[in-house]
C-alpha cells in the first residue's frame, strides 16, 4: 500500500479574468474550486493506473469538510486526521496576463493530532511507501519529526520525499529516503546557486544520493530530468513536443509513476520511464493525467538514457 501524505491540503480557487487591473474591480470568466496539494495529486495518479493508495493528512473546519466530499466524490480513499479548531486552506489562484497566487499558512496542528498521525504510520507493513510531500502547517516540529522518524524506522517502510532539500537533509536523512525530487528551482536553492549548467548536474545528483537518499529525481520541466539510481547510474530523459495543457502538477505525477513503474520492474531505470511519461502526460493535460493519456505518452517517449557524470568540477559545487 501507498499512503500519499498532504499534511497542509487546501482547496485551490481558481479564477480566469482576460485582464487583472490593480486597484479596481475585475470580474472572472470562469472559476474552479477542487482539492490540491502535492500528495493528494500523487494519490489521483496512482488510482489512475489501479495502485492501492489513501490519502493521509490534517482537515479542519468546513473547508476541510468539503475538500473530504470532493475526494470522496473522486473515488480516492482517504484517513485524513481531523483536527478540533481552525479550517484548511482556500489558495486563491488569479488567472489573467499572468498568474498570481495566494497560498493560506493553514490551521494550527495540536501535539495530540501530530501523535494521532504518527500512529497511523505504525500500522504501515514492511515494504509499505509513505510519500511525504509539500509543506507543514503549523506545528511543534520539535515532536513531529522524531516521531515521524521513529515510526519510520520501527516498520521498514519505503519512504518518498518532496520537499524542501534542506528539510529533507535535516529532518529525514537518517530514514534514507528511498526517493526524493526536487526540481531545478529547488536544487539551485539548496545549492545557493542560479543558472546552474546541465553538465554538472550528474556530478550533483551523485553527492545527493550518497548523502540523502537512494534515488534522486530532479525535474527539469520543459527540458527533461534527471534520475541518480540506486544503481550508482544517471539517466537522462526529454520530453515530448505537444500542446501544454497544465503544468499544475506534473512533478507529482513523476512521483506516483516513479511508484507505479518500480512496483512493476523493480528496475529504477524502467521507473524513470514511467515518472517521465506520467509527468509529461499531466504537462499534456487540464489536470492529472487519465490512464489513456499517460499510456499513449509511454510508447511514444523514448527510453531514458544513462549519462556519466562529470567529477572534474566536484570541488566547485560543494
Amino acid at each position: 500500500m501507498i499512503a500519499a501524505v498532504t499534511l497542509n491540503p487546501s482547496l485551490d480557487y481558481t479564477m480566469k479574468a482576460g485582464r487583472l487591473v490593480p486597484g479596481q474591480t475585475n470580474r472572472s470568466r470562469t472559476e474552479t474550486l477542487y482539492p490540491g496539494g502535492k500528495g493528494l495529486n500523487v494519490a489521483r495518479v496512482l488510482s489512475r493506473l489501479g495502485m492501492e493508495t489513501v490519502c493521509w493528512g490534517f482537515v479542519a473546519g468546513f473547508v476541510g469538510e468539503e475538500i473530504l466530499r470532493q475526494l470522496q466524490k473522486e473515488g480516492l480513499p482517504q484517513e485524513m486526521t481531523r483536527l478540533a479548531a481552525g479550517n484548511s486552506r482556500i489558495n486563491v489562484k488569479l488567472i489573467g496576463e499572468t498568474e498570481t497566487e495566494i497560498n493560506a499558512r493553514g490551521p494550527a496542528v495540536e501535539e495530540t493530532c501530530v501523535r494521532a498521525f504518527c500512529d497511523q504510520v505504525r500500522f504501515l507493513r514492511e515494504g509499505d511507501s509513505l510519500v511525504l510531500s509539500g509543506s507543514l502547517p503549523p506545528m511543534d516540529e520539535t515532536v513531529f519529526w522524531p516521531l515521524l522518524r521513529a515510526a519510520v524506522s520501527e516498520r521498514k517502510i519505503r519512504l518518498i520525499a518532496d520537499m524542501d532539500l534542506s528539510a529533507i537533509q535535516r529532518r529525514l536523512s537518517p530514514c534514507r529516503p528511498f526517493l526524493i525530487k526536487p526540481n531545478r528551482q529547488e536544487l539551485e536553492s539548496w545549492l545557493g546557486r542560479k543558472d546552474l549548467p546541465e553538465e554538472e548536474i550528474p556530478a550533483i545528483l551523485t553527492r545527493l544520493r550518497e548523502e540523502m537518499a537512494d534515488n534522486v529525481l530532479l525535474s527539469l520541466g520543459g527540458s527533461g530530468a534527471f534520475l541518480a539510481a540506486e544503481n550508482g547510474r544517471i539517466y537522462r530523459t526529454g520530453v515530448l513536443s505537444r500542446p501544454i495543457g497544465s503544468t499544475v502538477g506534473a512533478g507529482d505525477s513523476m512521483v506516483g509513476g516513479f511508484l507505479y513503474g518500480f512496483s512493476l520492474h523493480a528496475d529504477p531505470k524502467e521507473a524513470f520511464h514511467w515518472a517521465s511519461a506520467c509527468g509529461n502526460a499531466t504537462a499534456f493535460s487540464q489536470g492529472i493525467a487519465d490512464k489513456q493519456t499517460i499510456f499513449s505518452v509511454l510508447q511514444e517517449l523514448p527510453k531514458p538514457e544513462e549519462v556519466l557524470p562529470s567529477f572534474g568540477k566536484e570541488e566547485a559545487v560543494c
